[in-house]
């Protein structure tokens, strides 16, 4: 059983424990921290996203389509639907000659509550823009056109695209075995690897770009457009933005469904994959915050605009503060 790493208070009991498992491991593959079963498999489910399309970005077709920095963030993020979301995946869709129905994400309301507030008191009907996962869709399209692959089964584990990105999951996770794969919340692909091929996964994405050939640019392009535009990655309020707006040329972060959360350390080349069992989706940025305090040299300032994400409380429909959460993370003492 894996360690308890978050704690819920409720008054002065604990009413919830939240476990799971912890990697950190440089680009070698050496484990730098871990906690918990780090070789148990997962899905990354959207934390892949910051690996998936380096094929799109390594084959030229950003250059082709005149993709800009935001366009490319949006792709590999997890997006509100807010406006500027909706707009920025309409935009990605135009460049490339398509409309909203060649994507095959599915729709839902906007996940920020005030954009859904206004969707919903204006009696607005959903489209597939507004799915959180619209940019990387998109980008899928894209890659498809550039290629020339059918576009009607781009998300079908067995289409050409699916199989590039899948050789390059497994390259960056140092992978030799096909992993298992099943289908995402957006109807795509996902496959199954463990916290510590996650971690590794990270670790390389920020190695590489490093490097002048071929892949060690197209990191550095993904990581440059979700540093210049943490707001396309996920949006308001959430630890995604707030996190990589102050330290985004340092340190970049996705989160991923069912308690998921990976980073990549640019200065140490280190990568981090967090996950909760029960697939709570606070408890991770809890611990997120916890790795950077102490694997990072937050300044004061970074400390302070952060300090929110270490304390996550219980609020009920009242607004009343009614509990909060307590890292249990053990770490190394220095």
């Amino acid at each position: 059983m894996n360690p308890v790493l978050v704690e819920q208070w409720r008054g002065n009991l604990v009413e919830t424990l939240h476990r799971g498992a912890v990697c950190v491991a440089d680009a070698e593959g050496n484990v730098v921290f871990s906690t918990g079963d780090i070789h148990q498999k997962t899905y990354p489910r959207s934390a892949l996203k910051f690996l998936q399309h380096l094929v799109l970005l390594e084959s030229g077709a950003a250059e082709h389509f005149q993709f800009t920095l935001a366009e490319i963030a949006l792709m590999a993020g997890s997006h509100n639907g807010e406006s500027h979301h909706v707009e920025t995946a309409q935009s990605i869709l135009q460049k490339i000659g398509l409309g909203e129905s060649h994507l095959q994400c599915g729709a839902h309301p906007p996940f920020w509550p005030a954009e859904a507030e206004r969707f919903f008191r204006q009696n607005r009907t959903a489209n597939q823009l507004f799915n959180n996962c619209s940019g990387k869709h998109a980008g899928f399209l894209a890659a498809c056109i550039f290629f020339g692959y059918p576009l009607e089964n781009y998300v079908d584990p067995e289409h050409p695209l699916q199989q590039k990105i899948l050789k390059k999951v497994m390259k960056f996770c140092n992978i030799s075995e096909v992993p298992p794969v099943a289908i995402d919340g957006c109807s795509a692909p996902i496959w199954g690897l463990s916290v510590y091929e996650q971690a590794v996964g990270y670790a390389q994405l920020v190695h590489q770009s490093r490097f002048e050939h071929a892949p060690g640019k197209a990191c550095r392009v993904l990581l440059e457009a979700v540093s210049a535009h943490p707001e396309m990655v996920a949006g308001t309020d959430r630890y995604d933005t707030e996190m990589m707006q102050l330290l985004g040329d340092r340190v970049v972060g996705k989160v991923g469904a069912e308690g998921i959360f990976c980073l990549g350390f640019r200065r140490k080349n280190w990568g981090a994959c967090i996950k909760i069992d029960d697939g709570k989706m606070l408890p991770q940025y809890l611990i997120a915050q916890e790795l950077l305090n102490h694997f990072e040299e937050l300044t004061d300032f970074e400390r302070n605009a952060l300090k929110k994400w270490n304390d996550l409380p219980v609020v009920n429909w009242k607004g009343i503060r009614t509990g909060e959460h307590r890292s249990k993370l053990s770490l190394p003492r220095e």
